[in-house]
């Protein structure tokens, strides 16, 4: 073994050759790429500062049409922005011109390259641009998307004698729209609606100023209405005592969610014709259907005006699926800031399309639950009597044939030719029912009897699961049983009514169900709302404001003109009957600095380093590894000297010369013991001077005995 300044010498000179093949043989090849000039892309005049002036200071159409808002509304916005300090200027970007990105993004469903193209910017500055405005579209929405907060009859309903007083305590409507998403093929099964594409479900609810009170994004596509309803309240949704929302036949039926009366003429289309007199009606249910669409009628409008408006609320995008969820929200949000302004939306039916219909993805719309009754009373009755007699002949399901339907579905399940991309196909149900029949050949089930069973399955599955994930829920795994205490009980069924009928009762298929349906089951991992208390609104880097001054009234700005005179901006969206601008006397330090002013005198960060060609940066990286596994190396020798050093050779011949009673010999054997790194630890480290002079005895008398270990002087 070589000294420590040996090993250390050597290691030296195995990392100079190696830095010699670095910069004699490989360094030379890439000179060339290292000191090429990068050609500029972004070579246009026009670049994204002279766009948003010569867009702001145009003709208005021309704001409408790229940003989808006046210009007046535009710059109080970016105003709005910059004032409680969520978005900031930057040397290079703008707040008006980051705004206009992200506008201008989902107005036309741009991607980065076609960005890059209209603003002259790099693909990397789109990139953090556009992400800083999806990190704070979850404080806008709980800014500026706001629940009810007045108790007055609206007067679209006070004024009216068709909804008053029958609908006076009624303080919006609700209603889910699906919007199209692109993820993973292996994360896609839970997000495939009833018409086989890829979207989330998404829950708004607006006032009768077509102002949204309230969004939910994030629940897959399969999920129901009506669950992403329990979501929402589960998460801070909430009517006052008294009042209530109205809602499709999509949702149960309740004192704060009034429904239309099912099996009875309800769509408006179907009322087009019919006089507005009681007369004109076959009973009072379809009267009340009729009165119910007109008002619930103001979420399809309100929705119908934001999907216009923003189009790309009708195309899959190419976002990651989280800033994807965020666009439907992002799009409310700013929906309410323009009618806050007092937007026009007229304007909306003469725009062009800037994204092809031929893009738009193909969604469940509206509500299939009542079909156009028009029969006679004794066509309903015979159609009662049929009803009656296949129901009392059909054979009752018991938990063998249950189990039996899911044996058979697991069989099938890993089957491609059996399934599709929106579960079993027509195939696969055909297949089921064969091989069920043929294991119960007395049962004689139809295969529209075995998907309802599947379907009921499924729904008591799901009710299990999100029951399970309930606070003050047990489970027992052996019986597969729910177990909770008499008022979590009360909860649980509120929350999810399916779980009722598991009650002290086990559900031992919930195991097959789960390898049956995993990966395919709606969760809503992804949701948020526009209530949701953890999103905190973000604070921008560097800010010199105190926690104090950055806690804002969401409905209250204060913003300086383009003439420098300080105004009240009425940036509020009202969510009672008359919209009232609300103001604050409070100086803020926002400020609208005129187009004309130079980009260096603006406030905001000193900007960002360019970014590093690809080879440059790969040597960057080179160079810090070798200067981590150098240091590293050189710590490992040192150790090891330390360690040489504590139990070196010279400290045991100082021992040795303490000890009285060992001969020449003895001594000359023990320095032959000593050239173990181990005997010379243990000699040195033990304490007892007599333990340690019994040891190397003991020692000396072994290496005397072995033929393995002569003495060299013999």
């Amino acid at each position: 073994m070589g000294s420590w300044e040996e090993q250390v010498r050597q290691f030296l000179l195995d990392e100079e050759e190696d830095d010699d093949e670095l910069f004699f043989v490989i360094l030379p090849a890439i000179i060339p790429y290292l000191s090429e000039e990068k050609e500029p892309i972004h070579t246009s005049s026009l670049t994204g500062a002279k766009k948003v002036r010569e867009i702001l200071e145009g003709h208005e159409s021309w704001c409408k049409s790229e940003f989808r808002m006046e210009p007046a509304i535009f710059k109080a916005t970016a105003n709005f922005l910059r004032g409680e300090n969520l978005l900031r200027d930057t040397r290079g970007v703008t707040v008006e011109e980051q705004l206009e990105m992200f506008m201008y993004m989902i107005s036309h469903n741009a991607s980065n390259q076609m960005l890059q193209k209209a603003f002259q910017h790099s693909g990397e500055t789109i990139h953090r641009k556009i992400s800083e405005v999806f990190d704070i579209v979850p404080t806008l929405t709980q800014r500026f998307v706001k629940l009810p907060s007045s108790v007055q009859t609206h007067t679209k309903i006070s004024t009216d004698s068709r909804f008053m007083p029958f609908f006076q305590n009624c303080i919006g409507a609700i209603d889910g729209t699906h919007i199209p998403i692109t993820i993973a093929e292996h994360r896609a099964p839970p997000y495939r609606n009833r018409k086989g594409t890829l979207s989330h479900n998404v829950m708004v609810a607006c006032d009768f100023d077509l102002n949204f009170t309230f969004v939910s994004c994030g629940w897959e596509g399969s999920a129901s209405d009506a669950g992403v309803l329990r979501s929402a309240i589960s998460k801070g949704f909430s009517v006052p005592e008294g009042k209530f929302y109205l809602v499709d036949g999509g949702y149960a039926n309740t004192s704060s969610f009034i429904a239309p009366y099912r099996g009875v003429r309800y769509h408006l289309n179907q009322f087009r014709r019919r006089r507005s007199s009681q007369s004109g009606y076959e009973n009072y249910k379809e009267l009340f259907n009729h009165r119910h669409a007109i008002l619930r009628n103001h979420i399809e409008r309100a929705i119908g005006v934001l999907k216009k408006r923003f189009p790309i609320l009708k195309v899959g995008t190419f976002h990651p699926i989280e800033n994807q969820i965020k666009i439907a929200a992002a799009a409310v949000a700013f929906h309410n800031i323009i009618r806050g302004q007092n937007g026009e939306e007229g304007w909306l039916d003469n725009q062009p399309d800037y994204i092809s219909p031929n893009q738009y993805v193909d969604l469940p719309e509206g509500d299939n639950n009542y079909p156009n009754d028009t029969e006679s009373s004794d066509g309903r009755a015979l159609r009662d009597q049929i009803a009656l007699q296949i129901f009392e002949k059909r054979m009752i399901w018991n938990n063998v044939y249950e189990k039996g339907l899911i044996d058979v579905m697991h069989d099938h399940k890993d089957n491609p030719r059996f399934k599709g991309q929106n579960g079993w196909n027509r195939d696969g149900w055909n297949s089921i029912t064969t091989k069920f029949n043929e294991m119960f050949p007395l049962a004689h089930f139809s295969k529209k009897q075995l998907q309802e069973k599947e379907g009921k399955l499924k729904g008591y599955f799901k009710a299990i699961r999100d029951s399970k994930n309930e606070s003050g829920v047990g489970w027992n795994d052996t019986l597969c049983m729910v177990l909770a205490e008499p008022e979590v009980w009360s909860r649980l069924i509120r929350a999810h009514p399916k779980v009722a009928r598991f009650r002290n009762r086990p559900f031992p298929l919930y195991y097959s169900l789960e390898g049956l349906y995993e990966g395919s089951v709606a969760t809503g991992e992804l949701n948020f709302t526009s209530t949701a208390a953890d999103l905190a609104p973000p604070s921008a880097p560097n800010s010199s404001r105190s926690a104090s001054e950055q806690s804002i009234n969401p409905l209250s700005t204060n913003s300086l003109d383009l003439d420098g005179q300080e105004t009240t901006s009425v940036l509020n969206v009202s969510t009672d009957a008359q919209s009232v601008p609300v103001s604050t006397n409070e100086p803020t330090q926002a400020q609208f600095i005129p187009f004309n002013q130079e980009s260096s005198q603006r406030e905001g960060g000193s900007g960002r380093k360019r970014k590093q060609s690809h080879v440059g940066s790969a040597l960057e990286s080179y160079v810090e590894f070798k200067k981590f596994q150098t240091a590293e190396t050189l710590e490992v020798l040192k150790e090891k000297k330390r360690q040489e050093e504590q139990f070196s050779i010279s400290k045991c011949q100082d021992e040795l010369k303490v000890m009285d009673g060992l001969t020449a010999e003895d001594k000359s054997y023990a320095l032959e013991l000593f050239e173990s790194a181990t005997n010379r630890e243990v000699f040195l480290t033990t304490p007892e001077h007599n333990v340690r002079e019994i040891w190397l005895r003991r020692k000396i008398r072994l290496l005397r005995s072995s033929d393995a270990w002569p003495p060299q002087h013999m």
